[in-house]
């Protein structure tokens, strides 16, 4: 094909900037479970959301009244969160990531994180046959596929726009090079690579461009398009832990959120993962629309023990609600009256024969179930092993899971299920919690209490996390070995389990 780069483009969602809000994904989701099966949910959905505050109600022209879910509810599909209308079209139909999320079992961050790392070009969402490619096959006299995602392999491309970004500001953060990328630099460098492998000609073609004295400049007006498909692509990418937008002078800019060492070591960790993860490719043999189901079984599912998570405490929050919050509101939210696992249980009875992989509803929520009992199984256990070594306890929602009292000590507890690839993950992340929590009882309580992560299981851990946990961090570290069975892997002075 001739000079197909110069045509193609990153096509995301124009409200990424109203949508792509905790409090607005969780209003859809909830007014969804609500009235998603109803006749008339198109006007229920609207009533609700609209009645929540959060996007301005606008009159249609065609219908002369307002229709927020035809407004918005485009944003839904795009990131996996509903089955695109266009395929079920009686009622709407949430994804197995959409109910992790509305059951706090994934926070807004971890979902935005994922979603915006994982979308890839092509998709089964973006259905329409890209003008570039119809006039690609007309000019050789070739018929268009019945599966519009094939013209993208056809012609190599198959890239995931967000983890290419992300790569390039963390590349150009090593060469020492100013860590921001301009909308015009992605329209010139990054919008014709193919692949999230060949990052180093973008990066190395930016650099080029900032040194020389000839800078590449747009035709704004004629690469109109791609300028508003970029500029979406950095309001989604603000929605992660990951970057922030920024402007510099006349220009929108997308930078790196942290800058330290460890940040950026950490966010190549996450990229290296995710550029490992099996793209999803269509299938010739089947039908367009089985394709796109098959894009959404792939894009709205994901195995909780998948999704990568962030071991530096900078990354925790971007002011938006995180996991405890999510439960919080979830809890405490009277609308939302439908029980999820009936919701779950029709989903597979209605749509066994349309949605591929449907199974992935039941076993993905029974095995977040079974995690989530084990937990709460291990802190009982843990609890009546220390009430019977006469440690008064609480329990605090927004705390360590236990907090145990004997004369003079003061312990908290966080327990941590763990997988054998996620061992150092969910140790990481437990640090984290209790050293907040540490700091926060500290602060409250004029006492600092000892720390303790707890793992679900016997683990091996390195040499080097004796010291680290003893000397540095100054916690404990002890596994369930059997039920009601602990053993004491790491002991920090202050606090032995008896």
């Amino acid at each position: 094909m001739n000079n197909i780069e110069s045509h193609f483009t990153w096509s995301f969602n124009q409200h990424v900037g109203k949508m792509g809000k905790s409090e607005v994904i969780y209003a859809f989701i909830t007014a969804i479970l609500n009235f998603g099966r109803k006749a008339n949910y198109r006007e229920e959905i609207t009533n609700f959301i609209g009645s929540q505050g959060f996007l301005t109600w606008n009159e249609r022209a065609d219908s002369q009244k307002a229709d927020l879910w035809r407004d918005y509810q485009q944003y839904l599909p795009d990131l996996g969160l509903i089955y695109s209308t266009e395929l079920i079209s009686k009622e709407v139909v949430l994804t197995p990531i959409a109910l992790m999320f509305a059951n706090g079992e994934i926070s807004f961050q971890d979902l935005m994180n994922t979603q915006t790392l994982r979308f890839q070009y092509p998709n089964g969402q973006k259905s329409k046959m890209p003008s570039w490619a119809s006039d690609a096959y007309a000019s050789k006299g070739l018929s268009k596929p019945s599966v519009s995602a094939q013209a993208y392999m056809d012609y190599g491309i198959l890239i995931r726009p967000g983890l290419l970004l992300i790569r390039c500001l963390i590349e150009l953060f090593k060469y020492e090079h100013n860590p921001i990328l301009t909308v015009d630099e992605v329209v010139a460098f990054c919008l014709p690579i193919k692949n999230n492998s060949d990052w180093h000609t973008a990066v190395a073609s930016i650099i080029n461009d900032r040194a020389s004295k000839n800078r590449v400049y747009h035709d704004r007006t004629a690469n109109a398009v791609k300028i508003r498909h970029v500029s979406e692509w950095f309001r989604q990418l603000n929605t992660t832990s990951f970057c922030k937008i920024e402007r510099i002078g006349a220009s929108i800019c997308l930078s790196l959120r942290h800058f330290s060492e460890n940040d950026i070591q950490e966010l190549e960790r996450v990229c290296e993962q995710y550029e490992d993860i099996p793209f999803w490719i269509p299938d010739l043999s089947q039908s367009e629309r089985e394709n796109r189901l098959s894009w959404f079984s792939y894009y709205g599912s994901i195995d909780i023990d998948s999704i990568i998570e962030l071991d530096t405490s900078a990354y925790e929050s971007n002011g938006n609600l995180q996991k405890e919050d999510s439960n919080i509101i979830l809890g405490n939210n009277e609308l939302l009256k439908i029980n999820e696992y009936d919701y779950i249980n029709y989903v597979e009875r209605e749509y066994e024969d349309v949605i591929p992989n449907i199974q992935n509803y039941k076993s993905g929520r029974e095995k977040l179930a079974e995690k989530s009992i084990l937990h709460d199984k291990i802190v009982f256990e843990l609890a009546r092993h220390l009430s019977v070594n006469r440690y008064s306890l609480s329990f605090d929602p927004s705390s360590a899971d236990l907090i145990a009292e004997r004369e003079s000590e003061r312990v908290l507890f966080e327990v941590k299920t763990v997988t054998r690839k996620k061992v150092s993950q969910r140790i990481r992340l437990g640090i984290g919690q209790v050293s907040e929590y540490r700091y926060r009882y500290e602060m409250q309580n004029k006492i600092r209490p000892s720390a303790c992560i707890v793992v679900s299981s016997s683990i091996e851990v390195a040499e080097w996390y004796s010291s680290y946990f003893t000397n540095d961090i100054k916690m404990s570290l002890i596994a369930r070995t059997s039920e009601n069975e602990f053993s004491t892997l790491i002991s920090e002075p202050s606090f032995i389990l008896p």
